[in-house]
């Protein structure tokens, strides 16, 4: 009988992912188990007594497929799908497109175990962005061009805009924080 659906641990999975991550990287998420689902390897068979009234033996359903779990993602935005997927058989999440800490910091992703016939559950998975030195800084540079004869007076004022030279200095600007 597939009376359990599939069960996460933990209803909250934080991950940390490098905004410099290449296309195919994998980040593993717990697996979701199913009561339903015989593990081989602590327990080979279960022996049942069954006594028909109608004195006719019951079909044998498939064996494990109420413990057959799939992955997939549940109610999450296109542009989600366009940076990440996910292994519908073991639930690896894959960086699928290109992640930018100045444009998005964080992803929240909902995740769909479902067993193989048809009962589900989800989990939350939210990935944070860190930040990699990917941005050089800028520095605006005015320049300004007047020649001043060699033979002019000290203090004598060529043109205005030398006097105003000395308040201005270059900007910098760095995207990346922290310093990167």
């Amino acid at each position: 009988i597939n009376d359990n659906s599939p069960q996460f641990n933990e209803a909250l999975i934080n991950l940390e992912i490098q905004e410099s991550a290449v296309r195919g990287a994998r980040f593993v998420i717990e697996e979701a188990h199913d009561a339903d689902e015989l593990d081989r390897e602590k327990q080979q068979e279960i022996n049942l007594l069954l006594t028909a009234l109608d004195g006719g033996s019951p079909q044998r359903s498939d064996e494990g497929v109420n413990g057959d779990v799939t992955y997939d993602f549940g109610h999450v935005t296109e542009d989600v799908k366009r940076v990440f997927n996910i292994d519908r058989k073991n639930g690896k999440i894959k960086v699928n497109g290109a992640i930018d800490f100045e444009t998005v910091t964080t992803y929240d992703l909902r995740i769909k175990a479902k067993d193989g016939l048809g009962l589900s559950s989800y989990t939350k998975v939210s990935i944070d962005v860190t930040d990699v030195n990917d941005n050089i800084p800028v520095i605006y540079v005015k320049s300004l061009a007047n020649p001043v004869p060699e033979n002019v007076s000290p203090g004598t004022e060529s043109n205005p805009l030398i006097r105003d030279f000395h308040y201005w200095s270059p900007q910098r600007r760095d995207q990346d924080t922290a310093g990167h």
